[in-house]
């Protein structure tokens, strides 16, 4: 049990890949999906990335994703191995989940969950931890632990939210946020300017040159970047894909849409040579729909992904030795 703990906490606390990774694979069945409010997410944030679990279960894009969770032992002995220490099933339990950090460092990460917990079964499972100690603010119940050496703080605000933080100061701020007290993100800051209804996924980021200064991130498009909003959603039958990169001049702009023009090219010729039904191909077919267009110190992407295209990908990534007919048919 101990080393199970230790590896859901793991996960857990690497917020950004336990993210992607619900993101990209978990449902939610619950009947009041939650949206980004930008009144629980504090004025001093950086990042943020927001997974509408409801907004994906409403998708024709679900099938694939029950198909490809069926399918793929590695993900469903991760599910079953969080449902045994948590007793939640994130294929249905899940509602949304919201990340965001006031800086880049790895202690910055708060997570705020909506879902169904078992509360019981999870406190027993953190108190299996040698680090665990609990105290009050006011009337929530802070409980700490250790994961590899680093502190973390959870608390339920109610029943079906949960906040885990690197920092109690940073606990304690996310749940006066979350009781409206504190200055809050606005919605017309940058962070919020590419968020729409309907959206599966958001990813928003300011000031990212600062990456490329401490090198944590060498991409040269990185250095030249203010701002980035990424929005995934279903429309018209495709996957969408929407992103406002604000860059520091539009010289800067222009280069960064030259750059993308120039990938999208890469990847049409790679494809030509590629027409059996391979990723390369897929690939290729994808990118024929990304447009870009500069406006000012914003380069705006459209890229509309027709979801037989994403389906083929998946299936293709789950029985490389399948067929063209059957990659299509989700089979």
């Amino acid at each position: 049990m101990k080393a199970l703990f230790k590896r859901m906490v793991g996960t857990l606390t690497k917020a950004a890949g336990f993210t992607a990774a619900v993101i990209a694979f978990t449902p939610a069945m619950f009947a009041t999906a939650a949206p980004l409010s930008p009144q629980i997410i504090p004025a001093s944030t950086t990042w943020l990335v927001h997974a509408d679990f409801d907004a994906l279960a409403k998708t024709s894009l679900w099938h694939t994703v029950q198909h490809t969770l069926k399918h793929n032992r590695r993900l469903q002995a991760a599910i079953n191995e969080i449902q045994l220490i948590t007793g939640t099933d994130i294929t249905t339990d899940l509602n949304d989940v919201t990340l965001f950090g006031s800086s880049f460092s790895p202690g910055a990460p708060v997570l705020v969950l909506h879902g169904t917990t078992d509360k019981a079964k999870l406190i027993n499972a953190l108190k299996l931890n040698a680090h665990y100690s609990k105290c009050t603010f006011g009337a929530y119940t802070i409980r700490s632990w250790q994961s590899k050496g680093q502190p973390m703080f959870g608390a339920y605000y109610d029943a079906k939210t949960i906040v885990i933080a690197h920092s109690q100061s940073a606990l304690e701020t996310e749940l006066n946020m979350l009781n409206g007290k504190g200055p809050a993100l606005q919605e017309s800051s940058a962070l919020m300017s590419g968020l729409h209804e309907g959206l599966m996924v958001y990813v928003s980021g300011k000031d990212l040159w600062k990456l490329h200064l401490t090198g944590k991130a060498q991409s040269p498009l990185l250095a030249c970047l203010r701002a980035a909003c990424i929005g995934i959603g279903e429309h018209e039958n495709n996957l969408d894909i929407r992103a406002l990169l604000t860059a520091k001049t539009r010289r800067d702009a222009m280069l960064m849409q030259t750059s993308l023009d120039g990938l999208r090219s890469m990847a049409e010729l790679a494809a030509q040579n590629n027409a059996d039904g391979s990723k390369a191909r897929l690939v290729g077919e994808a990118v024929t729909s990304v447009s870009t267009q500069v406006r000012g110190r914003t380069l705006r992407v459209d890229w509309p992904i027709a979801f037989d295209l994403v389906r083929q990908a998946v299936n293709l990534t789950m029985h490389p030795g399948g067929s063209p007919a059957e990659q299509s048919s989700g089979k």
